[in-house]
């Protein structure tokens, strides 16, 4: 089975992020989403799907891990969208801002039977 991921947050860590992916085998990184439009470039020159929101990049099916890797006050929100919408979250370091927080996010993923990785 391959899992197929998209990383939201295509700044240093993401990047870093798709490239050790590419060499493990059963992830396919196929796409990113970014707030910056020089990191959407990077994300297409780099051969990736570029959604143009989170919920865009939530709603495709075709999907079922993504990657946080933005500020670390965003990750929260992210995480528990993702969550909700059915994909299984790895999260770049520190998961979140307290861990209360991470308590919470952690609780959605059991109750959803979705995995919730820090990396």
């Amino acid at each position: 089975m391959t899992h197929r991921m998209v990383i939201v947050g295509y700044g240093t860590m993401g990047v870093t992020h798709r490239k050790k992916l590419a060499t493990v085998e059963g992830v396919e990184v196929i796409g990113a989403v970014d707030i910056d439009p020089i990191r959407e470039q990077y994300a297409a020159e780099d051969g990736l799907r570029v959604y143009p929101s989170l919920t865009a990049a939530l709603e495709d099916e075709s999907t079922d891990f993504v990657f946080v890797c933005t500020p670390n006050d965003s990750h929260r929100p992210i995480a528990e969208a993702a969550l909700r919408a059915g994909k299984h979250v790895i999260c770049e370091k520190p998961a979140m801002l307290t861990s209360s927080e991470l308590e919470t996010v952690v609780a959605l993923a059991e109750e959803k039977g979705l995995v919730f990785a820090v990396h």
